[in-house]
């Protein structure tokens, strides 16, 4: 079985992911990590070269290969995964689904503390709350189709024993 991991830029989905994969024994893929070793540079070199459509086609490529790799593994989405070329329904179709949902504020948070804004291309505005209000009013429909949904404004160890239970490799 595949587990998917949804939310926001910044929300935790690439930290839970690795932690998870390591608790479940199973395999770890971040899909921006994959997207910039597949194309040999990073995600925001790729929007300024080639534009979004283009990383949303690269992006849609990479989760399909991922689904029809035959192994259980843990796969940390792009923030904009699901919402583009039926991500989410693919993701539902072939595994199962979390969205990882918190504050705004938490968020902004995450990204400050250690520069991440500064790596993603649909957040670089000197408004970071701004954006990320936006991205949340366009996504969080798509996002709650996802058949769990966690709430990350709790403990790291309530967060891991949620998704534990949700999964069964």
């Amino acid at each position: 079985m595949k587990l998917f991991l949804i939310g926001l830029p910044g929300v935790g989905k690439s930290y839970f992911g690795e932690k998870l994969a390591k608790l479940t024994k199973t395999d770890f893929f971040d899909m921006d990590t994959l997207i910039e070793q597949q194309l040999g540079m990073s995600i925001p070199e790729i929007f300024e070269k080639n534009g979004e459509k283009y990383f949303r086609e690269v992006e849609a490529k990479v989760l399909a290969d991922l689904i029809d790799q035959k192994q259980a593994c843990v796969i940390s989405t792009g923030g904009g995964t699901p919402c583009f070329h039926k991500g989410i329904e693919k993701m539902l179709k072939h595994g199962k689904v979390i969205y990882l949902q918190t504050s705004i504020e938490k968020i902004k948070t995450n990204l400050s503390s250690n520069n991440e804004a500064t790596k993603r291309p649909l957040l670089q505005e000197d408004k970071l709350l701004d954006k990320l209000n936006q991205l949340l009013a366009v996504r969080e429909s798509v996002y709650k189709k996802a058949g769990h949904i966690i709430n990350m404004d709790q403990p790291e160890n309530k967060i891991l024993d949620e998704m534990s239970r949700i999964i069964t490799f």
